[in-house]
């Protein structure tokens, strides 16, 4: 009845709709929408109440999400943009004059708009940590740029014929880039001419590109593309300038930013707050309810300890391989600054892992011996291709960054020591992540096919085995603690939740591989069998 209510409000308004229309439509009586709203009013309120739960399942779902911050308010603003056509919006819209005179929508939609805001003002201090934005004022920000999205949408709703939604797209993106400091790329604006005079004073948008202010517009194709490369090329440096200099504003020193000797911090194997989590599919099966307190909060801290040892061997892997990638940089490249400082900071997480590992007192291996040794290869993989080398790097970054963001999410207490690494991890790892996705929308594109499609073979492989490598259990764990192998097969193997999890792991990753091109019918099967693709997986964006 509350979704068919709001239905008829939506065409009708708040105004001119009656409780009759609603039974009509729904197909009740009268008197059973009294019998369960009471009043009219209270019949709007619920209704308008509903439709705002799935606007905050939506939100939920933008701030789960594994993404760069780019990435998340990029959904956003999509999922807010007044351009797409939905009931949704006129249902608001009408929400808001009614709240005037009435006092439960007011709360209600008072409460939507303040966690569509906190959400924006989050992604962008995320984007500011990481570097992708520069903004001196978030909270400003966001209410500047919800002014202009509510704005837009009285008036597309109002006055349908004034506004295009091309051209409503292209103000909501132009202030969102003019606020955070980073012009979009022209080849995302369907009008890459219409772009410069929006953000900013023709003069200004081409001197920043070392352009003439008096250079006349592109004459031909070829022309456009010509600049429109330079443009990109020179967004490319910006983002890179802008990492490193996050890189030196915000960091952190293990040994100095976490108080390890602070009793709070100390380390107790029979700790309960290291019991299994609910991201891992274990925590939740009899035979580990089963277990004593003191039994399940070692399994739990030898499943932390395990991944963050395995965590450290993959850095150094990483660090290598980094070292060799920049041994080649020429001279005033901009990603040899970069590639330093993310080396810096990986060799700070080493520390930072290893100390945990130390004080847990447990023989943690990380990987198995036969994987450490073929492992080896990889900080070898830029002297063959810089490209599969950064896919190697996203296979390893974003599983780790998917659960780790998750756990901080589960609504458990954790242990200080454990929550205090982990946001140290998640807040640098964002501008590592930012780096490695750029850097590939940068060369792939301009790759030859033939390259680009090896690269297209080779990346569901490295992605699948870096997933499993990355969230499957420790075999030294189950043969400590007896883990039958039926419960490991349950749980980890023929679990489809599990198998779910893996995908979801590298769902972004997929998503850049569709992006820049590296998916096709032939490289989708490798995918598929891999088990990592995403039924519903989005192609490359037109």
């Amino acid at each position: 009845m509350l979704k068919t209510a709001c239905e008829v409000i939506a065409e009708q308004g708040f105004g001119h709709t009656r409780t009759l229309d609603i039974a009509r439509a729904a197909g009740v009586s009268q008197a059973l929408l009294f019998y369960h709203f009471e009043t009219k009013e209270r019949l709007f309120a619920m209704a308008f109440g509903y439709a705002a739960r799935q606007h905050l399942n939506a939100l939920t779902d933008v701030e789960q999400s594994a993404g760069t911050p780019t990435d998340r308010l990029r959904s956003l603003l999509r999922l807010c943009s007044p351009a797409i056509p939905t009931e949704g919006w006129r249902l608001w819209i009408d929400a808001w004059s009614e709240a005037m005179r009435s006092t439960e929508l007011e709360e209600t939609s008072r409460r939507i708009d303040a966690r569509g805001r906190t959400l924006m003002r989050g992604i962008i201090e995320a984007g500011v940590a990481c570097g992708e934005f520069d903004c001196p004022d978030p909270d400003s920000t966001t209410w500047r740029l919800f002014a202009l999205i509510d704005g837009l949408a009285v008036q597309t709703h109002a006055h349908p014929k004034v506004l295009s939604r091309r051209r409503v797209n292209v103000l909501i993106r132009s202030a969102a880039a003019s606020e955070l400091g980073c012009p979009r790329r022209s080849s995302e604006c369907r009008d890459p001419h219409l772009f410069p005079v929006l953000l900013d004073s023709p003069y200004n948008y081409w001197a920043r590109r070392g352009v003439h202010a008096m250079t006349s517009a592109p004459s031909s194709t070829a022309a456009r593309e010509r600049d429109e490369q330079v443009a990109s090329r020179s967004a490319y440096r910006a983002v890179i300038e802008r990492l490193s200099k996050a890189s030196v504003d915000k960091h952190w020193e293990p040994y100095r930013d976490i108080p390890w000797d602070d009793p709070e911090f100390h380390v107790d194997q029979t700790d309960p707050r290291w019991e299994l989590a609910g991201v891992d599919r274990l925590g939740g099966h009899p035979w580990y309810l089963s277990r004593s307190p003191e039994v399940r909060a070692r399994i739990g801290l030898w499943r932390v300890a395990t991944a963050m040892k395995i965590g450290l061997q993959f850095e150094n892997l990483l660090k290598r391989g980094l070292l060799n990638y920049a041994y080649r940089l020429p001279n005033g490249s901009p990603e040899f600054r970069y590639v330093y400082h993310e080396t810096t900071e990986e060799a700070h997480h080493g520390m930072m892992f290893q100390e945990f590992v130390n004080r847990t007192g447990l023989p943690i291996r990380g990987m198995p011996g036969p994987l450490s040794v073929v492992a080896q290869v990889a900080p070898w993989i830029p002297l063959i291709s810089t490209e599969l080398f950064f896919i190697f790097v996203l296979g390893g970054e974003d599983p780790i960054d998917h659960v780790q963001r998750r756990l901080l999410k589960d609504g458990r207490v954790h242990h200080p020591l454990e929550e205090t690494i982990i946001r140290i991890h998640i807040a640098e790892e964002a501008r590592h992540i930012s780096f490695a996705r750029h850097y590939l929308r940068n060369r792939v594109p301009r790759m030859p096919a033939y390259r680009r499609l090896l690269l297209g073979i080779a990346s569901p492989i490295i992605l699948g085995v870096m997933a499993r490598i990355m969230l499957a259990p420790p075999g030294p764990m189950i043969r400590r603690f007896r883990i039958p192998a039926s419960v490991v097969t349950e749980v980890y193997l023929r679990n489809p939740a599990a198998r779910q999890e893996i995908r979801d792991s590298v769902g972004k990753t997929r998503e850049l591989c569709a992006e820049i091109g590296l998916i096709n019918p032939l490289t989708r099967r490798i995918w598929q069998v891999m088990g990592i693709w995403e039924a519903a997986a989005p192609s490359a964006p037109r």
